[in-house]
Formats: structure tokens, sequence, C-alpha cells
């Protein structure tokens, strides 16, 4: 038999807690479990859609080798690599490096969240229990930069509801091909093709299109490259990259939307500063404020170097 408490910050359905907790059992199974009373809420009969509070008391009756079975969890046995930006006990920040997956692929498992829990669990801070600590934002495989993990059920709430109402700000800073001269807003119509997984953008509504909104402005201008400081304030599906292409100024090293250079492999972008604008009234509201930047990646700086060595000379850089 296992008995769970429910700690602060766990309040939700017991039905979702179970499926979180026991997290290779189909919801048929947990619905007969709970029918037959193979698992309980404060020593009574439960039919799954309880509010969970702090102190109710979860009661499983199955054999060890059963519950261990339903309970399985995939997490590296150590952590490589990973750069922690900031930490506290409801967040960690960290930076990851370009050519990690954010999440695990069906052919790739190595990913930062994984790193994260394997982590986590190394210091003691993943006991057994219903939630997984989650990423609230993620980046591109070749994207560099900040990502945030809840380290709680309240805390993940909490952030992707801060990211839904833009009380997080988040920029990044791009190397694009040619040159952009003032500080612009672009408004368009987003589509994702997932067959060919890439985006595209229109300046016409169209149906199945939803609007896009991404403000740029140049911080440093080459002979035929522009470094941009770039907020986007919708987040969909690569959007920063297609948006920069559709006004025809790819990400350089972005093959997949048209910015292929020499000066890198894959798109020159990185998720470089986050700002907790309005955390009032919330657990977080003591980030209230709060701004954590990350210094260039090593081959974001070398591409800035390249160019500056470039337009000193007054050369250009061929494509």
């Amino acid at each position: 038999m296992q008995e769970l408490r429910i700690q602060s910050g766990e309040n939700q359905k017991l039905n979702k807690y179970l499926l979180r907790y026991l997290n290779q059992a189909p919801k048929s199974l947990i619905h007969k479990f709970l029918r037959k009373k193979f698992i309980t809420l404060n020593g009574k009969k439960a039919a799954g859609n309880e509010d969970l509070k702090e102190g109710d008391i979860i009661k499983i009756f199955l054999p060890p080798q059963s519950l261990a079975e339903l309970t399985v969890k995939k997490i590296l046995p150590s952590y490589t690599g990973l750069k922690i930006v900031y930490e506290d006990h409801n967040l960690l920040i960290a930076d990851k490096p370009k050519g990690l997956l954010s999440h695990p692929s069906k052919d790739e498992q190595i990913c930062l969240i994984y790193n994260i829990l394997a982590y986590l669990k190394g210091s003691g801070q993943y006991p057994a229990g219903s939630f997984t600590p989650a990423l609230v934002n993620r980046l591109d495989r070749n994207t560099s930069g900040l990502v945030m993990c809840g380290k709680n059920l309240a805390a993940a709430q909490t952030l992707n509801k801060l990211i839904r109402e833009h009380k997080i700000h988040k920029f990044y800073k791009a190397i694009v091909q040619g040159k952009l001269t003032r500080k612009n807003r672009l408004e368009s119509y987003h589509a994702k093709d997932e067959k060919k997984n890439r985006a595209d953008y229109t300046k016409n509504p169209e149906k199945d299109r939803s609007k896009a909104i991404t403000i740029y402005q140049p911080s440093e201008i080459f002979q035929n490259h522009t470094c941009l400081e770039i907020q986007p304030i919708t987040g969909k599906f690569h959007q920063i990259r297609a948006h920069l292409q559709s006004i025809g100024h790819p990400i350089a090293g972005d093959g997949k939307y048209g910015g292929a250079s020499p000066l890198a492999s894959g798109q020159l972008l990185m998720a470089y500063k986050l700002l907790f604008y309005d955390t009032k009234n919330t657990i977080l509201e003591y980030l209230e404020g709060k701004t954590f930047v990350i210094e260039n990646s090593k081959e974001f700086e070398a591409a800035l170097k390249n160019l500056r060595r470039m337009y000193k000379l007054g050369a250009t850089l061929k494509s």
C-alpha cells in the first residue's frame, strides 16, 4: 500500500493527480482502481473529480511491483553540462546550449528536461510524487539560451499563466542577413506546415491562421548583416525565424528559412534575457521586476567579431 499526502501547491482534481503519479497507467485502469476502492481519498471511496487540498491523504492498495511498473519515471542516471542561471524552490532557469533538444524526441532521449530532472533527483529535490517538474517554454535544438522549469505544479501553472498574460517578457538576440536600420513591429498571420515542419506568414487573415507579433530593434549594423534585439509578443512555432524570413531578412545560418551562411552552421539566435514584469499577487511575486541575462554564446560572439572585423576592413561577407 502506498500513502500519499497532498502538499501545498498540489491543488488539482484527484484524477489529474493520479494520471501524473501513475504515469504508465491508462485512464481506464485508474477509473477501475477507483471503482473497486483500490484507491481511496481520506479513507473513503472516490470518484476522481474531487478537488484536492493540502493535507488530503490518498491510499493506493496495489502490490509494490505493480505500483513500481505504473510509476516509471524516465530520468537520466546523471546530468551533464547543465548550466543553471537561477534556482529557487519554485523555479529553475537553465541556459540551454545549441544542439540540445528541449524535450526528448522519438529518436533522441538526451535533452534539457531530462538533464534537469536528473539534477533535481541527484540533489534530493525530486521525491516520488504526482508532479514531474516541467519546462514552461522551449527552444529549437539550434537556438541557445534561457529556458524556465517549474519545479512544482503551482509554480508551473503560475509561470504558464504569466507567459499567457505577457507578464514575463522574453528577449532574443539574432544576426540577420541584410541591413535593418530602425525599430519595427511585425504583425502578420501565422500557419504551420506540419509535413515540412516549418511556418509561413501572410499579411492577410485567413482561415486556420492566427496573428503573430514580433518587435525588433537593431543593436549593431554591418555592411550586409544586422544584430537585432527581438521581443516576440506572441509565441508561435518558429515565430522569430519565419517572421524575419518573411520580410527578406532571414537569420544567418538558418538554412531552413533561407539564411545559409558561412558565419554559422545553425541559426544565430539566442534567448538572452527574461524580465519578470508583473508577478504581484502570485506565488512568484518575489520575482517582481527581476531580470535574468546571459552573455553571448561562443558561436554568437565569434560571428560578431568576424562581422566587426569585416566592417572595419570595408568588406562584405558572401553567403
